[in-house]
């Protein structure tokens, strides 16, 4: 969640947002999970599997020959961007273009179809939804969403 630093600036950072990066930590397992479930449905291989002709540029780790659909980086990028535009609406553009960018590396990479970032948008937007609905989580949020306005000096 950090790496949107690069749209929020210097102070966007883990060692000044204790509970806001716990908060994103508690969002990345429950992205986590639904993409994984999506992933074991869909059963999709990889562009670099189901082609010998594709070869990422990112180094492959063991394990990384999974399935591809949807992309759980781009799940995360999205919920990521939404949830960081619903705290600060200033940067919203912003971080829903690095969101994108986020998903969209993973096919510069080699390592996902276009498809899998846009299905992994749908995932991230239903995963904010039902976040947002929950009231233990809107009380984290509020708390997280003030930490990072005071952080970047937004009142």
């Amino acid at each position: 969640m950090f790496r949107f630093a690069d749209v929020l600036g210097p102070d966007f950072n883990e060692a000044g947002l204790p509970k806001t990066a716990a908060l994103f930590e508690a969002v990345d397992h429950d992205a986590e999970r639904v993409a994984k479930g999506g992933k074991h449905f869909f059963s999709r291989a990889r562009p670099f599997i189901a082609s010998r002709d594709v070869q990422p540029i990112v180094p492959k780790r063991p394990g990384d020959d999974y399935h591809s659909y949807p992309s759980g980086h781009a799940t995360f990028g999205y919920l990521c961007a939404i949830l960081l535009a619903q705290m600060v609406p200033g940067k919203r553009d912003a971080l829903f273009a690095r969101g994108r960018e986020f998903g969209m590396n993973r096919v510069l990479d080699g390592v996902h179809y276009p498809s899998d970032v846009e299905a992994g948008r749908i995932d991230g937007t239903l995963v904010a939804a039902a976040l947002m609905a929950n009231p233990d989580f809107q009380r984290d949020f509020a708390d997280a969403k003030a930490q990072v306005r005071a952080a970047l000096k937004l009142g």
